[in-house]
């Protein structure tokens, strides 16, 4: 079976699964599933697709229907008005109770037309989320049934399985299956039953046999993960940095995607069996065959296809990134019983998991076990080398490079230089080209061809409607003439190319027709007319990434794209409001792997799985786009444009009156000026911006993750502030260090660390709110900066009797022969509670009490804070003297630069 008769045949099974759904949904009556013939998908999608049907099918079932009797769907019918379950209602933990039942309402799969969950029997009026529209920009009526059949309808010479799959997932994705699988959305259902067909096809066509009983492991559960990727993104230095850690980041993810699809290809798989591919791992489901794999189940080494397929990959890795990049390749074999039992599904999903983590302590015993491998040896040049100015690995020898200086330099674009030394390139920044001309100098910051293709990448990323397409090197012979419009981008060591759209055009007919193709995709958009320009055997689909966008001088207008220039870190910490800083957010999801262990319970299976993998990577990469449309304000927090809108035309007259001379200057900011989203997929994100904005930031993200997960996960954060030149890897590893703090903070983490303070989300809501309070007042000239350092000192004097009485109790403890880890523990909530009324607590009530006579304007606000402070009327979970140091230091970060003018006047 060729690959266009492999995608024909499970585009058919994909197609009869889909018409089955929708008969079941339509009809009043159980239907007999042999009646979804050629003349009905004929009749229900037009004449292409009824034959598209018949030639899928005939070849190879005799009776094509009788296979899926034992299916659910057609014994249960479900309302096509009905409404699809949120994939995390199904998610408990027996030591918590179950989240409310919220709903998907019908909406567009794209990052700004999506819309949240919403709780029908919510408890508060302020929970009350209106339902949206189906589509966006439709009515509510449309049933996406419809949609999904009108487009259809529409195609014509497109008739394939990637079309089917692109309007299967951008309609069907939130409807769901039926009254039994009400969580489950039919797009997720019909492919993973398309990808299980296919491999029960193939099982039996090896063993000569048609029918397989439940315990016969006929599938096998491939896992892969890229080792290394975050490490490898941070590893960069400042000078680029904004431009290519965006480029670094996608590229990576589209390694790994590379690596998966390339893996389909080495075991005859169609694209509905890649079941999962994000975040840096991917999942794909595979016959059992003997031709794929054979296992020695004592030492679980992996032979046959795919263990050649993994030295292959990480003998290309090892060429092109060192020993920074390994795959790893975990496998299970499951039988039907298996996917269609909790218990027997989660037990060969921990042996799955299992078996990655071991071969993640291997991940370099391909190089080392080959013969005259060169692993050992020394990788690169040698003798008196050029180094990257980004990465500080080996460019070339400075001889070589003297060689071509004075002739064989050229533009490669109007940013770069390209020097060709022959087997290697080395480029450099057009703008730092000294006035007395070039030479091989260390002070010149020559860099790498994936440095400079991770910039070049990283600047063309910012665009919407961004099209790019996986072409194989060997298919670009006849091709590359009508290509050659195209940017490209190799992947790896060349052997695939990412090309992308030569302009921004949202017309097609624009765009010349591109040759050869394996994989066209549309980022955050789900438009099929912008994929009419490639020829009909690539694979077309859509998918997310976060940060569709770089912070960059007049970005906000239509210009060209040597008009808009992306801003360098320096400039963004410049823009910063107060001290001139950058800052560092790392959020990911609490508690993950026993969310997919334990969290779906009696619903464990594969299906679930997929779904709630799929939507996490949508919140993370797809969602938190919205970002690039919002701006920060100084006390509002994170406005959406009709409230920023409203907040502008409404600013308050008060303030302006207080004192008008102030400067209002940086109290708002777009934020697709102020922050970048470098990585988000998955379970988490990493974002660098303006440092200002990313409380408010983390702030909103929670609140978003809250509303979309019903309150089933968690999410816990860090923010690490930098100046504009310290180097990323240690302000992203500070960040990661300022995260893992809030995780274990308490059992439940769910928790944020700000200013090295961690803290649960509700009291760093309530912190942020004495911040504003405190900002008012200190920028209304209504009390004097010296509340802060009073603040700041009274959180030192009760830090300092913390310390003093859990030294005592320790040293109690000690002597009388308890265990000091148990002990301390318990000493630390018995020295913070004798310190609550200590030295700090009078002074604190006298200092404030004097203040408050001193600026009357401020006197209730300072008088309210004393009664706080004492333990009266705080709504903190921890004390509030605890954690006030926080607000007053931010306050004091956000107006660095007032007191600075204020000197210089």
């Amino acid at each position: 079976m060729n690959e266009q008769e492999r995608r024909q045949w499970v585009g058919g099974a994909l197609l009869q699964t889909i018409a089955q759904i929708y008969q079941s949904q339509q009809s009043t009556q159980v239907l007999d599933p042999n009646t979804i013939d050629a003349e009905w998908v004929s009749d229900w999608l037009g004449n292409d697709w009824g034959e598209y049907y018949q030639n899928s099918l005939s070849s190879v079932f005799s009776k094509p229907n009788q296979d899926l009797e034992s299916d659910p769907t057609p014994n249960s019918k479900a309302n096509s008005s009905a409404e699809l379950w949120s994939i995390f209602s199904c998610i408990s933990f027996n030591s918590s109770p179950k989240p409310p039942q919220i709903y998907q309402p019908a909406c567009s799969f794209t990052p700004h037309g999506y819309a949240l969950p919403y709780s029908k029997n919510s408890s508060t009026a302020d929970e009350e989320v209106a339902e949206p529209p189906l589509i966006s920009g439709q009515a509510n009526e449309v049933s996406a049934w419809k949609w999904f059949q009108e487009d259809l309808k529409c195609i014509q010479d497109e008739v394939n399985l990637g079309s089917l799959l692109f309007f299967c997932k951008k309609y069907l994705w939130c409807v769901p299956v039926s009254e039994s699988l009400p969580d489950v959305s039919v797009y997720e259902y019909a492919r993973l039953k398309a990808a299980r067909k296919f491999c029960e096809y193939r099982w039996g066509e090896e063993r000569s046999q048609q029918a397989i009983s439940d315990s016969e492991e006929c599938y096998l559960l491939i896992s892969g993960d890229l080792s290394g990727i975050q490490n490898y993104i941070y590893n960069i230095g400042h000078r680029g940095a904004s431009k290519a850690l965006k480029g670094r980041s996608f590229y990576l993810q589209q390694i790994l995607e590379s690596i998966a699809f390339s893996l389909l290809k080495a075991l005859d798989l169609p694209e509905t069996n890649l079941l999962f591919v994000s975040g840096g791992k991917f999942l794909l489901l595979a016959p059992n065959v003997q031709r794929i794999l054979e296992c020695d189940e004592t030492q679980h080494a992996l032979s046959g296809k795919l263990k050649d397929f993994r030295q292959d990959m990480n003998r290309r890795l090892f060429k092109a990134y060192e020993s920074e990049l390994s795959l790893i390749l975990g496998w299970v074999s499951l039988s039907q019983k298996d996917l269609e039992s909790s218990e027997g599904w989660l037990q060969k999903w921990q042996a799955l998991v299992a078996h990655t983590t071991q071969q993640k302590y291997q991940k370099f015993i391909d190089q080392i076990e080959e013969p005259e491998s060169s692993f050992f040896n020394k990788f690169g040049e040698w003798g008196d080398n050029l180094l990257c100015a980004a990465t500080q690995r080996d460019l070339c020898q400075r001889n070589e490079l003297a060689k071509v200086i004075p002739y064989k330099q050229k533009k490669s674009d109007p940013l770069f230089w390209e020097f060709d030394l022959g087997k290697k390139k080395v480029y450099l920044d057009a703008a730092q080209i000294p006035d007395d001309g070039l030479s091989v100098s260390s002070d010149i910051p020559y860099i790498s061809a994936e440095q400079y293709n991770a910039q070049r990448f990283g600047f063309y990323l910012r665009h919407q409607q961004l099209r790019l397409y996986l072409i194989e090197t060997t298919k670009l012979a006849d091709g590359v003439t009508q290509n050659k419009a195209y940017r490209q981008f190799p992947i790896m060591d060349g052997n695939e190319q990412l090309w992308m759209d030569p302009r921004y055009s949202s017309k097609p007919s624009e765009l010349p027709t591109l040759r050869n193709a394996d994989q066209a995709i549309l980022l955050n958009e789900a438009d099929w007319g912008a994929l009419k320009h490639v020829e009909k055997t690539a694979f077309c689909d859509f998918r997310f990434y976060g940060g569709d966008w770089l912070p960059s001088r007049n970005s906000s207008e239509e210009h060209s794209q040597t008009e808009s220039i992306p801003l360098s870190y320096e400039e963004i910490a410049e823009n910063a409001k107060g001290i001139p800083r950058l800052g560092v957010l790392r959020m990911d999801v609490d508690n993950l792997g026993l969310t997919f262990n334990q969290g779906l319970q009696e619903h464990f299976n594969l299906t679930r799985l997929v779904q709630l993998s799929s939507m996490l990577n949508f919140f993370f990469a797809g969602y938190l786009n919205r970002l690039k449309t919002y701006t920060w304000d100084v006390q509002a927090g994170i406005l959406e444009p009709s409230e920023a809108n409203n907040a502008t035309d409404d600013e308050s007259s008060s303030q302006k009156e207080s004192n008008p001379q102030k400067s209002r200057s940086k109290e708002t900011c777009a934020l697709e000026n102020a922050l970048q989203i470098v990585y988000a997929g998955g379970d988490d994100l990493f974002i660098i911006g303006e440092w200002q904005v990313l409380p408010d930031v983390a702030l909103w993200i929670r609140e978003e993750f809250r509303r979309f997960t019903g309150n089933a996960l968690t999410l816990s954060a860090g923010i690490s502030l930098f100046p504009a030149k310290y180097p990323i890897y240690k302000a992203a590893e500070a960040a990661g260090e300022a995260e893992e703090r809030a995780k274990q903070f308490r059992k439940q983490k769910d928790g944020i660390c700000f200013l090295d303070t961690p803290m649960s989300w509700e009291d760093f809501a309530e912190i942020r709110d004495h911040k504003n309070q405190l900002y008012t007042a200190i920028h209304s000239d209504h009390v004097g900066r010296s509340l802060l350092q009073r603040l700041q000192q009274l959180h030192q004097d009760y830090e300092t009797q913390v310390q003093h009485y859990q030294e005592a109790f320790l040293k109690e403890s000690r002597q009388a022969a308890k265990q000091e880890e148990t002990s301390r523990s318990d000493s630390l909530a018995k020295a913070k509670e004798r310190a609550k009324y200590t030295r700090w607590r009078w002074m604190a009530c006298y200092h404030l009490a004097r203040m408050g006579k001193q600026y009357k304007k401020a006197g209730s606000y300072l008088k309210e804070l004393a009664a706080q402070l004492s333990g009266t009327g705080s709504s903190t979970e921890q004390d509030l003297i605890a954690l006030i140091h926080v607000s007053a230091r931010w306050v004091e970060l956000l107006t660095r630069s007032e007191v600075k003018e204020s000197r210089d006047d």
